[in-house]
């Protein structure tokens, strides 16, 4: 390996781990052209607008991810959902609100985009309930590999609407 590349590599590999474990896959990916030298030299941190706060709140976690299309939109909000309540169940319409507040773009019908998503021919969720779907065992899987998140252990909130 080239010994400047390996250089490069220990920078950044210095810089992600400071991150909060959830972004560090995406910041890694975000250094990549850096490291081969195909991308300018960046500052030696990365920007405190692509990095998590302590809080981790929901602005945090979107703020670093590049959305390409609506479908992919779907995907980081139910990984950012079960990065906080594990593979408990969602309805669409927690998807389009959380898109709503972050400022991205879902498809109009959120129901066929998580019936029909596959990766590697296996099915990412699964209906859970009358109008409810939760991640398949592929789905956690493609979570923690694409978006580096574990799963989580909070409580979701009670709805009172029913």
């Amino acid at each position: 390996m080239d010994k400047e590349i390996e250089n490069r590599m220990k920078e950044v590999g210095e810089v992600v781990k400071t991150l909060d474990e959830s972004v560090r896959p995406v910041a890694f990916q975000m250094m990549q052209g850096y490291i081969v030298g195909e991308a300018p030299i960046p500052s030696s941190k990365i920007p405190e607008s692509q990095a998590v706060s302590g809080d981790g709140s929901i602005g945090d976690f979107f703020e670093v991810l590049e959305v390409t299309d609506p479908a992919n939109a779907v995907r980081a909000i139910t990984a950012y959902l079960f990065k906080e309540y594990g593979a408990s169940s969602f309805t669409p319409q927690e998807v389009k609100d959380i898109a709503n507040e972050v400022g991205l773009t879902v498809p109009e019908r959120v129901d066929m985009t998580l019936r029909s998503a596959k990766k590697s021919g296996k099915a990412l969720y699964r209906s859970s309930g009358r109008g409810k779907y939760a991640p398949t065992v592929h789905g956690e899987k493609a979570f923690k590999d694409e978006y580096g998140v574990k799963k989580g252990t909070k409580s979701r909130p009670i709805d009172d609407k029913k």
